[in-house]
């Protein structure tokens, strides 16, 4: 792909659409969708219809990245509330996995240039070697579940940074990186699920999605060569 090229990526969760280049990935829903986030853009709990991530250089020092986000989001023709994250990242190194029964999407961009230990690595400016992972469910959650769907996916892609053996510029293991990004939506749709733990069939299904496709995108995604 050359870095302009904006290709559509085929998924089977319902009402979705993805599109991906070098510099930017869209997702946008037909449905809304409630979502629990700490994105730049959209954070907390909330509703939204779409999530876009930009690709910003190493050396971004933008005083005002919202305000950046929601200009990229006002160009590309995105209305409404969306989620939004920033990532120093080649985009086209994103991953994406699905399963069904229970339907879940995840998408993941692991860059670790600034991998981060909480409680290890000592306080600093913020970087952007970042891992931001959106996640979809096709399903009703609590409150209290949507909240659990955190929890598992932060631990699940410490699994894989575990697993691949990064390591902090200490030299400590590392947990993540100091500008970390989560949203994880749901369609509202369906029976109540009232638990999203790590042994429910939505925990179990939502880790698993997200420890690989931590692991894909930090050995160069998948998204490459998708067709236009």
């Amino acid at each position: 792909m050359t870095s302009g090229a904006i290709r559509h990526v085929p998924v089977r969760f319902p009402g979705v659409t993805v599109e991906v280049s070098a510099e930017r990935i869209i997702v946008r829903s037909k449905r809304t969708l409630q979502f629990v986030a700490s994105t730049v853009v959209g954070g907390g709990i909330g509703t939204a219809t779409a999530a876009l991530s930009v690709r910003v250089a190493r050396n971004f020092n933008c005083d005002d990245p919202p305000a950046l986000l929601r200009r990229e989001a006002r160009a590309l023709g995105l209305r409404g509330r969306l989620v939004g994250f920033l990532t120093a990242l080649e985009l086209e190194r994103a991953s994406l996995l699905e399963a069904e029964e229970p339907g879940v999407l995840v998408l993941a961009t692991a860059g670790t240039s600034n991998a981060a230990t909480p409680g290890r690595t000592p306080v600093a400016r913020l970087g952007h070697g970042t891992i931001n992972t959106l996640a979809l469910i096709d399903g009703r959650l609590s409150a209290g579940a949507l909240v659990g769907t955190v929890k598992v996916v932060t631990e699940a892609k410490t699994l894989a940074l575990l697993e691949a053996g990064v390591r902090t510029a200490e030299g400590q293991m590392a947990t993540g990186t100091s500008t970390d990004a989560v949203a994880i939506g749901h369609t509202r749709a369906g029976p109540l699920l009232v638990y999203a733990g790590p042994v429910t069939p939505l925990g179990h299904t939502l880790g698993r999605l997200t420890t690989e496709a931590v692991r894909l995108s930090l050995a160069g995604g998948n998204l490459r060569g998708v067709a236009p």
